[in-house]
């Protein structure tokens, strides 16, 4: 067997890990990651690792993604994926910078082509201190120079130039290999990576070419890899690659009115609005787009009148309330992205407590008799079912007192948005189902969501739900799956007891809490507009609110000052609040003292090499002092998505001061040299390249509308000649209407404007919302030509966005 866990990288930059699932060989994780990456990334690959704490990790495979087969896809990718071997020669990454051209040698006058291997960086770690050898051979016309090696970096500078013959005339098809290699005391020196430059280019440029190259990986090794026949196994991926150009704020005004004109009024909606509009054309999967909707119209404070409608318009097409919202579809995906964007810290406090205490307890609980059977054959035991049924029930119930006592008391605690929705919900059912033998459903609209789609989702899986870092045990798993089991027969108002028959000894618990769960929501729905608002401390949550925490926790921590820079590093323990205006930490969460950083002093938030403290997961807050000097501050996490966590969470406070420094240094300064690039000034410049858009989407996000609204243009965008072509049709049914109207004489139709007046509507949402696009079309192109000009006049500018 095997403890399998998977690592995330970009680039081979570690960014997430899954928790472990322990002794499984076809694990499933169902873990689901948002990551925002530089626009000039390479590849994203998945590495799996077998955990063991004594011998450390054994790496089972790996695999690749390339950034042009995700751009090949563009409606997302959804495959089983072979592993890959991993070798130390498919490890590649990292990048050269190079000169080169031809020349006329003043000796001999003979032509030759020249190159100028100058440096390389956030080179592959090679060796077991966290760092390499690393040196560089340079083949040309069956030629081969090196360079001399450079010990114990990842960030090299050669600057070594060589010289080679020019044949006249040079054979088509003639290349430049350049290798990077790690030398080694004992055994072969480890392939690093190399690029090939064809030479026919560098003859036909008419001056010195440099530029950064992307080291790649052996041609020769990828083809042995895809010939083995051993099967490492296979990785089932669901991936999507979305590029989108944000515009400022104003640009988008016009497009975000339309759509808060849409959710004005229930019956205009059932027209051609331009929310209605998006329907037709999306491609989106069904929940991107409603998680789309419902950022942007949390942000603009509609969201109300958005999930109204929407949930009203499910009603009205549905006959049989017995089947509401039983399916997937716009308003049910829009209210569980709701539920967890509005929601979490209000589930986290209720459900917190009691899943942390099954977690700890591990305690082993079972109600099926078929399962019991089962595990006396496994474990050859004679306990005595009765008694183990008994013994789980009061087991149950101890924990199922303290979920449903924790939600009936937290209604003052759910946020007031989400009452105001619920009421809106409860209200249309009994508008659509008012007699009395269907007051059920009144109360099966909001536990549906609530309830069911909810609490128990979140108790069966508090992982996805973020109420644990890890995925539970097999014991611990059984339990949650028969507390959500209870929770949700609750939520149905008893009607599962039919069905799941091995729930009997529950049946009198389940039946005595459905008084209090219809007390508990008509307590919950009993809120009025006014009082909504009040109670509700920052609004809608409104974008970046300075107030808000938005991330907090215990890290260790230490600072680099220059006086004191011969003394060891000490990690100190302190606890971390993050706001979107500063940074503060602690000795404790009450301690009264603390220290300040502000969010507009921090100019990058960047990862520490490993051989810098010995330590993985260690990252670093870079702020500029009062002097112009830099100044870090050293924090290490808990485990990678701990610290990735952190890092997007202050880079996303960032990012709207707009400082920021475009090289870092990934090592410490330590024995009068920086350990990354071995540079001996404090003050040297960094080596690598800053990641101030590398972040990881979270429930906990700053809303950011201009994105949502991008979204939405991109889909219309895509859709626009459906869309001209109902235009066009809606046109011609209007013409016809009214021909036919004025061959009759009708006399009830004394004038134009009275004929069809719908169709005029739409016909007018429809000319509305292509006129924005169209507007928008024309921002794009601006902004792509103001691009491509400044390209043209900085042609070797860094990319680092």
């Amino acid at each position: 067997m095997s403890d399998p866990y998977c690592v995330v990288k970009v680039d081979n930059e570690v960014v997430a890990r899954t928790a472990t699932v322990f002794r499984n060989l076809e694990p499933f994780w169902g873990e689901e990651y948002c990551l925002h990456m530089p626009s000039s990334f390479q590849d994203v690959s998945v590495y799996i690792y077998d955990q063991d704490k004594v011998s450390g990790d054994d790496i089972i495979g790996k695999v690749s993604i390339p950034r042009v087969t995700l751009y090949g896809n563009p409606k997302g990718l959804e495959s089983w994926f072979r592993l890959e071997k991993v070798t130390k020669d498919s490890e590649v990454q990292g990048q050269i910078y190079l000169e080169y051209g031809t020349l006329i040698s003043p000796e001999t006058c003979d032509p030759k082509v020249f190159i100028n291997v100058v440096e390389g960086r956030d080179l592959a770690i090679k060796d077991k201190s966290g760092s390499s050898d690393p040196y560089v051979t340079v083949v040309c016309f069956n030629e081969e120079q090196s360079t001399n090696k450079q010990k114990k970096t990842r960030f090299p500078v050669w600057n070594e130039t060589f010289r080679f013959n020019k044949p006249t005339p040079v054979p088509e098809g003639e290349t430049i290999r350049v290798t990077v290699m790690d030398w080694d005391r004992i055994g072969d020196n480890d392939f690093m990576g190399q690029v090939e430059i064809i030479v026919a280019d560098i003859c036909n440029a008419d001056q010195t070419i440099r530029k950064w190259h992307t080291l790649k990986r052996k041609q020769e090794t990828s083809n042995k890899h895809d010939n083995q026949t051993k099967d490492h196994g296979s990785l089932r991926l669901r991936l999507r690659l979305m590029e989108e150009r944000v515009l400022p704020s104003t640009y988008y005004q016009p497009l975000i009115e339309l759509f808060i004109q849409s959710v004005q009024d229930p019956e205009k909606y059932r027209c051609r609005t331009p929310l209605r509009m998006l329907e037709d054309v999306m491609t989106l999967d069904l929940l991107e787009i409603a998680s789309t909707l419902v950022k942007l119209y949390l942000c603009h404070g509609a969201i109300v009148n958005y999930l109204d409608i929407i949930c009203y318009e499910e009603i009205q097409n549905t006959g049989d309330p017995n089947t509401l919202f039983r399916g997937n579809s716009l308003a049910t995906k829009s209210m569980d992205q709701f539920m967890k964007i509005v929601g979490m810290p209000y589930l986290h406090e209720t459900l917190g407590p009691v899943i942390e205490k099954v977690y700890s307890e591990k305690k082993a609980v079972e109600l099926d008799p078929s399962r019991l059977l089962n595990m006396r054959r496994k474990s050859r035991t004679q306990d005595n079912s009765a008694d183990v049924i008994k013994q789980s029930r009061e087991i149950l119930m101890n924990y199922m007192r303290q979920i449903m006592n924790g939600i009936i008391d937290s209604y003052t605690r759910c946020p007031p948005v989400m009452r105001l929705v619920f009421r809106n919900l409860r209200k249309r059912v009994s508008e659509k189902w008012p007699k009395e033998e269907d007051e059920a459903h009144l109360y099966l609209a909001v536990s549906g969501f609530l309830f069911l789609r909810f609490f128990a989702a979140a108790i069966m899986s508090p992982r996805l739900f973020s109420l644990q870092e890890q995925h539970p045990g097999q014991k611990v798993s059984r339990t949650l799956t028969l507390l959500a089991k209870i929770t949700q027969s609750i939520g149905n108002l008893g009607l599962q007891l039919v069905k799941e028959q091995w729930l009997e000894p529950m049946n009198n618990f389940i039946k005595d809490n459905i008084s209090g769960l219809k007390s508990y929501i008509n307590v919950l729905v009993d809120i009025d507009n006014s009082s909504a608002i009040s109670g509700d401390k920052h609004g809608y949550r409104s974008p970046l609110h300075r107030n808000v925490t938005l991330k907090e926790g215990y890290l260790q921590k230490c600072r680099f000052h220059k006086r004191k820079f011969l003394k060891p590093f000490v990690l100190k323990q302190r606890y971390f609040w993050l706001t979107c205006n500063s940074l503060h930490y602690a000795k404790s969460p009450d301690d009264q003292v603390w220290t300040t950083v502000m969010t507009d002093q921090i100019y990058a938030v960047e990862r520490v090499d490993y051989v810098a403290f010995g330590k993985s997961n260690i990252g670093q807050i870079i702020t500029k002092n009062e002097d112009n000097s830099l100044s870090c501050l050293y924090f290490n996490a808990k485990h990678v998505n701990d610290l990735y966590s952190w890092m997007s969470a202050i880079r996303k406070v960032c990012v709207l001061h707009g400082n920021k420094i475009s090289f870092y240094h990934p090592g410490i300064y330590k024995g009068h040299k920086w350990m990354c690039c071995q540079k001996t000034e404090m003050t040297a410049g960094g080596c690598n390249k800053s990641h101030p858009c590398v972040t990881m989407g979270d429930w906990q996000d700053p809303l950011n509308p201009d994105l949502e609204a991008q979204v939405i243009y991109s889909q219309l965008h895509h859709g626009r000649d459906m869309l001209k072509q109902k235009y066009q049709e809606t046109q011609s049914s209007v013409a016809e209407e009214i021909a036919i109207h004025q061959s009759n004489e009708d006399p009830e139709c004394d004038n134009q404007s009275e004929i069809g007046a719908a169709e005029d509507e739409q016909l007018g949402s429809v000319a509305a919302i292509l006129d924005v696009i169209s507007d928008l079309d024309k921002s794009h192109q601006a902004f792509v030509r103001r691009e491509k000009h400044e390209e043209e006049h900085n042609p070797h500018k860094d990319d680092i966005s």
